[in-house]
């Protein structure tokens, strides 16, 4: 009786127990762990192999979502690059021509009337919405397509979306660099610049935040960028696959973009005291150069 108790705890329960385990781990992503073998009677093995096949199978579907997401990613750039050159050759050129005749027509008001006159006002009135108006195009379409990144690298378009940020959304946006700047590719270099993006937009929306920093750090083994906010804070899923079913579009879509250049997403949060986002991009990434 004590054998066959023994023989069942060692072949059936703790093989059972162990595979438990990992297929918990397999749910968080870990697709090496259910590899080893538990042994057991020939059900549980049986088991474990279907387990390793559905793993292999979750790993292909992966690798074309990820090459999917790639692509559908580099078509929302260039969508952006030609929305950004069709508002900047036309609807600015537009407006800046308005701006220009209206200029004209306040011109042509007699000088002792011109503060006067009903149409003295409404020009002033038209001229200082078209001035907003092109402040605001020019601001959109450095957004679309950041030209400070194209032709200065990713540090001083970092400087210039914090600064505009904090301007536009009323907070204090810090901005640290530490070791010395090198470009990068410039499919990293724009990952890096849309995920500050992201997070800053973020930020404003849900946050609540007074003061926000950003820090990007090259050394020689990584690169690695932070944005830590004073808002609210939140309950941060424990799993990616968890972003979307709770909400959080936002987090799923940073986290894609770091997976795309190799780099790696880390979120720290709770209730009451701010956010911390770290991306870390490893030297020996091979899109790096």
């Amino acid at each position: 009786m004590l054998l066959a108790l023994w023989l069942g705890t060692r072949q059936i329960i703790q093989p059972l127990r162990i595979l438990e385990s990992k297929a918990a781990t397999l749910a968080l992503g870990d697709f090496k762990s259910i590899q080893a073998p538990v042994g057991g009677i020939a059900e549980i093995q049986h088991l474990q192999k279907e387990l390793v096949e559905m793993a292999h199978k979750v790993q292909d579907a992966q690798r074309s979502l990820h090459g999917y997401i790639g692509a559908i990613t580099a078509a929302q750039e260039e969508e952006r690059h030609r929305l950004a050159r069709e508002l900047h050759d036309d609807t600015l050129q537009a407006l800046i021509a308005l701006q220009q005749r209206v200029q004209l027509a306040q011109l042509g008001l007699q000088p002792a009337t011109r503060q006067d006159m009903p149409e003295s006002v409404e020009l002033n009135e038209i001229a200082a919405l078209t001035e907003q108006t092109i402040e605001n195009l020019r601001r959109l379409t450095r957004a679309l397509r950041p030209i400070y990144l194209e032709d200065l690298g990713l540090v001083p378009a970092l400087e210039m979306l914090a600064h505009e940020t904090g301007q536009a959304m009323g907070m204090v946006v810090e901005f640290r660099r530490q070791g010395v700047e090198k470009r990068l590719d410039p499919a990293i270099e724009l990952a890096f610049y849309r995920m500050a993006q992201e997070a800053l937009s973020n930020i404003a929306r849900h946050a609540l935040a007074k003061q926000v920093s950003i820090n990007i750090s090259f050394t020689p083994a990584s690169l690695i960028m932070q944005l830590i906010d004073d808002g609210v804070g939140f309950e941060v899923p424990k799993n990616p696959a968890e972003y979307a079913p709770s909400g959080h579009y936002g987090l799923l879509g940073l986290h894609e973009r770091a997976e795309l250049i190799g780099a790696t997403l880390q979120i720290r949060s709770s209730q009451g005291k701010g956010t911390s986002l770290t991306v870390t991009l490893p030297a020996q990434s091979p899109t790096s150069t």
